[in-house]
């Protein structure tokens, strides 16, 4: 049996393989939607709905889209609804909200201003520059029924003690995520994984230059730019998980109209020690490689 969708029409359709036969396994609800997207994890099919409209509007953010998971062998819908980190809304990424009820780290901005221009975060969890010592923020607990699950399908249930950092990276339209490397002992001890939870890669641009010093290559080169520099090209799409090595240096060029939100997560390959929980408006500061809180 093949699965395919009846975009269109809004249907979740089984295709007999020998005989070619179809069987309409589910229709969204409510007419005037788009099917785009499929996934199946443990007989469970998950799919994107949104609204229909205009091929050139499918990657509008504005949309109402949800996602819908089906149970294969039940033959049943078992829910249908928003990404849940995507509909928090701009409060989420509001600096001074996450100020009031998420802590804050000090001493992180002039390098953000230096090198990511144009970007935003919203830090979950985070360790010191050696990767000794991690925090966990408190959006972490607003986001955990979403993150976990997500999380353990990346990493797996054994792997979930090992996160060093985790934060949700958006970087704006028309941004540039100047070349750069990362440093630190938390960079080598662990591995940089990325989620991509919205992104259009029509007009998203992420590249790796294994060869070049990041001084070598001037701060605004654009990723076309960069292309003839000997830098390499990643393949970025929603849903599209992927391993960096951001030792190396890299870029980001945001040449569209939408966000690019990604799930970004630092995990080491031993177990480390557990995280300490910061409360609602901590505050924290860099004491040279360490956290004081």
């Amino acid at each position: 049996m093949l699965l395919t969708l009846d975009s269109g029409r809004g249907a979740l359709v089984a295709v007999e393989s020998v005989t070619g036969q179809r069987q309409k396994l589910w229709q969204a609800p409510g007419g005037d939607v788009f099917l785009k997207g499929l996934a199946v994890v443990d007989n469970i099919v998950y799919i994107g709905v949104s609204p229909l409209a205009e091929r050139s509007m499918r990657a509008d953010p504005g949309l109402d889209c949800q996602l819908a998971a089906f149970h294969l062998i039940e033959e049943r819908l078992l829910w249908i609804r928003k990404a849940a980190i995507l509909e928090q809304g701009e409060a989420l990424w509001d600096a001074t909200e996450q100020r009031r009820s998420n802590a804050y780290l000090k001493g992180r901005a002039q390098n953000t201003q230096r090198y990511k221009p144009g970007t935003q975060e919203v830090l979950l969890m985070f360790s010191d520059k050696q990767g000794g010592a991690i925090y966990r923020f408190p959006y972490y607990d607003r986001l955990k029924k979403a993150l976990e699950p997500l999380l353990e399908q990346v990493l797996g249930r054994s792997d979930m003690g090992k996160i060093l950092r985790l934060h949700l990276a958006r970087v704006l339209p028309g941004s540039l995520i100047h070349i750069h490397r990362d440093q630190g002992g938390y960079v080598e001890r662990g591995h940089r994984i990325h989620v991509p939870l919205q992104a259009d890669p029509s007009t998203l641009a992420f590249l790796s230059c294994p060869t070049a010093r990041p001084h070598a290559i001037p701060a605004a080169v654009t990723a076309s730019e960069a292309l003839q520099l000997g830098c390499l090209p990643l393949q970025i799409e929603e849903g599209l998980v992927f391993e960096i090595n951001n030792a190396v240096a890299h870029l980001v060029h945001n040449d569209g109209n939408m966000s690019r939100i990604h799930l970004i997560v630092d995990v080491a390959e031993h177990a480390l020690p557990p995280a300490r929980a910061l409360e609602p408006g901590q505050q924290c500061a860099y004491r040279r490689d360490t956290i004081v809180c």
